[in-house]
């Protein structure tokens, strides 16, 4: 039971630690800072990951460096589901038990 629930919980705990630098990333490529309008004719100033960081810290907190995790939590749920079927379904197929 216990392995049952590190299965199910690792997709969703993957997406907790890296998802600050993915969040980072996407606004470094923009080089548009959350809150900015990028205009047309505007060049977006070059950025650094730290200033980045200290600047979504400091208008958004904490929080602001996971948005986007419902949409990432959302989009596991279907993978995992699929993954376990699968599984299940080849178990039965090639006749393999793994109760002990």
């Amino acid at each position: 039971m216990v392995l049952l629930f590190f299965c199910f919980a690792n997709p969703y705990l993957s997406l907790l630690f890296p998802l600050p630098l993915s969040t980072l990333a996407a606004i470094l490529k923009s080089g548009v800072l959350p809150g900015e309008q990028a205009g047309i004719g505007s060049m977006p100033q070059p950025l650094g990951m730290v200033d980045t960081m200290r600047s979504i810290m400091r208008d958004e907190g904490p929080r602001g460096l996971y948005r986007g995790l419902l949409p990432n939590f959302l989009k596991v749920i279907p993978a995992v589901s699929i993954g376990y079927v699968v599984y299940e379904q080849l178990k039965l197929l090639l006749g393999v038990d793994t109760v002990r």
